[in-house]
């Protein structure tokens, strides 16, 4: 069979209205959207569901995306006679926003989709990665890590680039281990997310440790806000105190940590490193009413630690399947944020391996139709003799579901070196490798800002590491400058 005929197999997806696509917050909804008229492929989307407000703000890793999709794309070797791009939607973080996007992007009959990546907050992935597998479409999760979408049975077609939030109680274990802490007070957002890590943590904390939580709820009369004026948010002896909690809670707690001083050097308060850049700043946060000014907060998170589950990134010299060394990625990131005004995100390097995956899954399909004159899977219902000409055609003479199988097979047996390591999936379809990274804020005193400073990483067999010389002295000092001697900043 000649390449020509492969082509034919998913002509439905001959659709150029990506010309003239449609604006999402700053963005057209198609990438790429000024496609040259000689350039005849025919398009295959994966509807992209970012978050643009709401609890978690993932749409600045439109940066890493938009790399990626361009080296696919100029890659003659991979998806032959086909051009990947991106239907962007908000989630809003928003359950029924999630759901109704992913119907619209579905139903659409002008812009068939072949795949879902997102979305970042567990409310608007949860619920779409249950309702994505009943129309066959394998989703990738860049950065969620809630421990309830390791249930296969519930989230059949879904993976996830980082690894499950319920390895972090290992990180608190290590850390009460070197600095001899003997109390953790948690306080928390009510949510699978962090309370499975609550549940974790008491159970793994060395003997002797006290562990006690107090879990905050979304409606009265326990939300953080009737807490905070109630005076009850820090009610506790405990000087290791746990923020498990999504941003907009944190910045009220961080305030509040401030007015009741529970920071260094008599306190410790143990974030998420996840938030957004300079998200401590009241000017970024317009809309929470906080009561503390931006040096306030400042004050309140100095010498705070911020852990999270990271991938393992490689040596960052060695080229990976994109082309690109990690260090070469970083730079190309660095020119793209800057052309589209956007700021570092973290995630950023799993969302462009979220559509390198993709790309490899779909081409392997290609490939299989190209090679084979049809498929027998006794295995699974939805796959019966195929011939290759009829695969994808505009008038459904054979199911799509087909294919859509056999896309979810080959990201489920996916294995490659990307930008943030090793990527493979486990049997739940979540990421294998991973480690814990730990955070401080420090003040940088060349910037004459706070900033967050790689400290360590804790290995997944609970070995601490810390970088360039760092010791119990250096992360926190015996004789930590008083509150009047930190002026000097500002």
């Amino acid at each position: 069979m000649s390449l020509s005929d492969v082509v034919t197999f998913l002509a439905i997806f001959v659709f150029f209205s990506g010309h003239a696509s449609k604006q999402v917050g700053d963005f057209d909804s198609i990438y790429p959207s000024n496609v040259s008229l000689s350039d005849t492929r025919s398009p295959l989307t994966i509807a992209l569901m970012m978050s643009f407000s709401g609890d978690y703000v993932t749409y600045n890793s439109l940066s890493g995306i938009q790399i990626a999709l361009d080296l696919i794309n100029e890659n003659s070797s991979l998806l032959p006679g086909y051009r990947l791009q991106y239907k962007l939607t908000d989630s809003q973080c928003n359950e029924t926003t999630a759901l109704t996007m992913l119907f619209d992007a579905y139903l659409s009959p002008r812009l068939p989709i072949v795949g879902l990546v997102g979305s970042g907050c567990e409310a608007a992935t949860i619920p779409t990665a249950k309702i994505s597998q009943f129309y066959g479409l394998t989703q990738v999760s860049s950065d969620s890590s809630t421990p309830e979408l390791e249930d296969r049975n519930a989230y059949k077609m879904f993976f996830q680039m980082l690894p499950n939030e319920a390895l972090l109680p290992s990180v608190f274990k290590v850390l009460f281990n070197k600095f001899g802490w003997k109390k953790l007070y948690t306080i928390a957002e009510d949510s699978k997310l962090f309370t499975a890590v609550m549940d974790g943590t008491k159970k793994v904390l060395p003997p002797g440790i006290t562990s006690s939580v107090y879990s905050t709820i979304q409606s009265s009369p326990n939300s953080l806000d009737s807490l905070i004026s109630q005076g009850m948010l820090f009610n506790t002896d405990s000087r290791i105190i746990e923020l498990a909690m999504y941003q907009p809670d944190a910045l009220k707690a961080v305030c509040q940590a401030y007015h009741q001083k529970k920071y260094a050097p008599q306190y410790v308060l143990i974030l998420r490193d996840w938030y957004g850049p300079q998200w401590w700043d009241p000017a970024n946060a317009k809309g929470y009413n906080l009561s503390c000014t931006r040096e306030q907060m400042e004050v309140a998170l100095y010498g705070a630690l911020a852990v999270a589950l990271n991938t393992e990134i490689l040596n960052s010299d060695e080229i990976t399947v994109s082309g690109l060394s990690f260090n070469q990625y970083k730079e190309e990131y660095g020119k793209r944020a800057a052309k589209l005004g956007l700021d570092p995100n973290r995630d950023d390097p799993n969302y462009f391996d979220s559509f390198w995956a993709f790309a490899l899954a779909i081409n392997k399909t290609l490939q299989d139709l190209h090679r084979n004159q049809f498929f027998i899977n006794a295995t699974s219902n939805s796959f019966r003799n195929v011939a290759p000409p009829l695969f994808f055609t505009a008038n459904n003479t054979v199911s799509n579901d087909v294919i859509m199988e056999q896309i979810f097979q080959h990201m489920s047996n996916t294995s490659f070196t990307g930008i943030t390591g090793d990527i493979s999936f486990n049997q739940n379809g979540i990421r294998r490798s991973y480690v814990i990274d730990i955070e401080q804020y420090r003040f940088n005193t060349t910037s004459n800002t706070l900033e967050l400073e790689y400290i360590g990483q804790v290995l997944p067999n609970e070995t601490l590491i810390l970088f360039n010389g760092e010791n119990t002295t250096s992360i926190f000092p015996c004789k930590w400058s008083t509150i009047s001697q930190w002026s000097f900043w500002y």
